[in-house]
C-alpha cells in the first residue's frame, strides 16, 4: 500500500516538474519569438539610426566599432583601403569600406575578379605638401578639396577672402549658425561685402580667418564642403 502511494506521489511531482518545464519552454519561445519578431522588422533608414541602435544587441556593436581589420580576400569588393566595417543583415546595415584620410581615397587601382582600372584621387599628406615650400601646389590642392571655393593664398595676413559658389554670403553665413551644423560642428564666417566700398562687390565671398593649427583647418574646411552640399542657395558655374 504504502509502496503504491509512494509512486504514485513520485508520480504526482514529475508530472508538475514536466508541465513546468514545459511552460517555460513554450514562454521563452514565445518572448524569443516576438523580440526576433519586433527586431526582424527594424530596417536601416535614414530617419531611424536611434531605433536600430536601440535593435542591436551588445555582440554587434562590438563587432561595428572594432571592425573586420585590414585583412581583405581576394573577392574583396574594394581592395587597398584602410579595412571595413562588419554588416549585419538583420538590421539592413551594410559593410562600410573606409579611407584613412582627408587629402585621398586609397584603393587598389586592380583587382583580380575584375579586368578594368579603377583610378582614385590621392594627394601628398599635408605635411608632404608643405615640405616642398612651393604654396602655389599647396592652394591647388586646398581648391581641389573643396570645389567651386577660391581663395588668394595669404601672405603674412591673419586671414583671407574666399569665393564661395553661394547666392548670397550674407545668408550662407547665418545659414551656417542658424540652420546647419555637420556631426554637431559648424563654420563661423564673415561676410566680405562689408569690406568693401563699391555696392554688390563681395556679396558671394567670406572673410575666414587663417587658423594655425593645421587639424583645426582640414576639419573646418571639411565641415565647410559639407554645408555647400546641403545650401539650399548654391550656384554652381
Amino acid at each position: 500500500m504504502y509502496g503504491g502511494f509512494f509512486c504514485g506521489f513520485l508520480n504526482i511531482i514529475y508530472m508538475r516538474r514536466l508541465s513546468i518545464t514545459l511552460f517555460s519552454l513554450c514562454l521563452a519561445s514565445a518572448l524569443t519569438a516576438q523580440t526576433t519578431g519586433s527586431n526582424q522588422s527594424v530596417r536601416l533608414r535614414a530617419d531611424n539610426i536611434d531605433e536600430v541602435v536601440s535593435a542591436m544587441t551588445l555582440e554587434e556593436k562590438v563587432h561595428l566599432v572594432i571592425g573586420c581589420g585590414m585583412s581583405m580576400g581576394s573577392d574583396t569588393k574594394f581592395p587597398g583601403t584602410a579595412g571595413r566595417t562588419y554588416d549585419i543583415p538583420r538590421l539592413g546595415i551594410p559593410s562600410a569600406y573606409l579611407a584613412d584620410g582627408p587629402h585621398r581615397l586609397a584603393m587598389a587601382a586592380k583587382r583580380e575578379f575584375d579586368s578594368r582600372t579603377y583610378h582614385a584621387t590621392e594627394f601628398p599628406s599635408s605635411t608632404t605638401v608643405a615640405a616642398t615650400f612651393n604654396p602655389d601646389a599647396a592652394h591647388k590642392v586646398g581648391r581641389t578639396l573643396v570645389p567651386g571655393v577660391y581663395s588668394p593664398i595669404p601672405m603674412g595676413a591673419f586671414y583671407t577672402v574666399a569665393k564661395l559658389p553661394v547666392d548670397d554670403s550674407e545668408k550662407f553665413c547665418a545659414w551656417c549658425l542658424e540652420e546647419f551644423d555637420y556631426e554637431g560642428e559648424t563654420v563661423m564666417m564673415a561676410p566680405a561685402s562689408g569690406f568693401y566700398t563699391t555696392p554688390g562687390k563681395g556679396k558671394n565671398e567670406v572673410r575666414v580667418a587663417y587658423v594655425l593649427k593645421k587639424e583645426d583647418l582640414v576639419r573646418a574646411l571639411y565641415v565647410l564642403r559639407k554645408a555647400l552640399d546641403a545650401y539650399p542657395g548654391r550656384v554652381d558655374d
